[in-house]
């Protein structure tokens, strides 16, 4: 049989607890491990970005980093390599809480030995292989629609690409993910029956595909849609197990998720985004916007999320003048430009009017042709971006 070689990289700083690891690893033989060592959390987070890593043993309390932060750092990192933490004896509870949130397994110093070390990345390893090939089986996308500020479209062009998608028969579920009201309902002339608060009432664990469902509003066009909480009473910080116990339920609803996210550092946000496979930023194409922007793209940036999954789509109102072009945006908010929103004030007032999604009410328009191009490029692995 042939031998498997296998790069692990060790993040840990105390160097008989990373000596007795690489001991351990060199007994055994298939897969054979080789071993690379980083004794901070950002050595190893500038190794992760060369690639070629098939496993990360992880401390997570590092002289840079400590806690939940440094396994979610990695993981944003490298979501696709799995994760072992290791942990002393009081910190369980905390690696129990790094396997929610996403980890393989844990393990306790002092009580590990060659086998079960070696049996923790062989079964790691192979748990996220399958993972990777149930997630290459089904398709779909999670894309996430976020505003560099307040008033740029952000909800307009959430619910046209969704809606776009759902025309095409395509499973697609728009998720408002607010703290407090959005304007949705407002768009839509809708009065929903369920809305966020009340998963939000629910245990993370009590958030299934069935108890999302329920809360589901299902629109004309085939789309379903969950509303943020719409009173006052209802308004509540988003804890960041629920929003990814949301997700979750959702992938098992629809293939297509369209997020729409506020602005802003929550961690509610954080999770959220570090779940999407894609996020689209939408600004107006004016500079003080798209300085706006550039800050948002710092902030993903900083979860661990790469430029390459972040595309800028551009809503022209027609109220600054001359626009900034394709070329000015990404020299100034540091990211491809993916869609851009003509002007359309009477197309937008009479979807306003009747209550319908543009692409529905006024399909012949030029914004209209540009939303549904805009869902034609979100769904594409690579999104492809705007020239020149």
């Amino acid at each position: 049989m042939e031998k498997r070689l296998a790069k692990v990289l060790l993040i840990e700083d105390n160097p008989g607890d990373a000596r007795l690891m690489r001991e351990y690893l060199a007994q055994s033989d298939n897969p054979y491990f080789t071993v690379e060592l980083a004794p901070q959390l950002s050595k190893g987070l500038e190794r992760l970005e060369r690639g070629g890593i098939d496993a990360v043993l992880l401390d997570l309390r590092l002289p840079d980093s400590d806690g939940l932060e440094t396994f979610t750092a990695v993981r944003g990192r490298a979501p696709g390599v799995p994760i072992v933490v290791l942990t002393g004896i009081d910190d369980e509870e905390l690696a129990e809480r790094a396997v929610r949130e996403g980890a393989q397994d844990y393990l306790v110093k002092g009580r590990v030995d060659d086998a079960q070390l070696t049996r923790a990345l062989r079964y790691a390893m192979a748990r996220q292989e399958a993972l990777a090939e149930k997630a290459a089986a089904k398709p779909g996308k999670v894309i996430g629609v976020m505003g560099a500020k307040g008033g740029v479209g952000t909800t307009t062009v959430a619910l046209n690409v969704a809606t776009a998608l759902a025309r095409r028969n395509l499973p697609a579920a728009l998720l408002e993910l607010h703290s407090c009201r959005g304007s949705l309902s407002d768009q839509l002339h809708t009065t929903p029956a369920g809305n966020l608060r009340h998963l939000l009432e629910l245990d993370p664990a009590g958030i299934t595909p069935t108890e999302l469902a329920a809360r589901l509003c299902k629109l004309p066009s085939g789309l379903r849609v969950l509303f943020s909480p719409q009173q006052v009473g209802e308004f509540v910080d988003i804890p960041p197990e629920s929003a990814k116990a949301i997700l979750q339920a959702a992938r098992a609803e629809a293939d297509y998720l369209i997020v729409e996210l506020p602005c802003g550092a929550a961690l509610a946000n954080r999770v959220t985004a570090q779940s999407c496979d894609y996020i689209g930023l939408v600004l107006e194409p004016e500079p003080l916007c798209a300085r706006a922007a550039r800050t948002a793209v710092q902030l993903l940036e900083s979860w661990g999320l790469s430029r390459a999954l972040v595309g800028a789509v551009t809503v022209n109102r027609g109220l600054w003048g001359t626009p900034l072009g394709p070329r000015e945006i990404r020299a100034e908010v540091g990211c491809e430009v993916v869609g851009m929103i003509p002007p359309g004030a009477e197309a937008v007032r009479s979807a306003v009017q009747t209550g319908l999604p543009l692409v529905l009410s006024r399909p012949e328009s030029n914004t209209a042709a540009a939303l549904n191009e805009l869902a034609s490029r979100l769904i594409l692995n690579p999104v492809p971006a705007i020239g020149p």
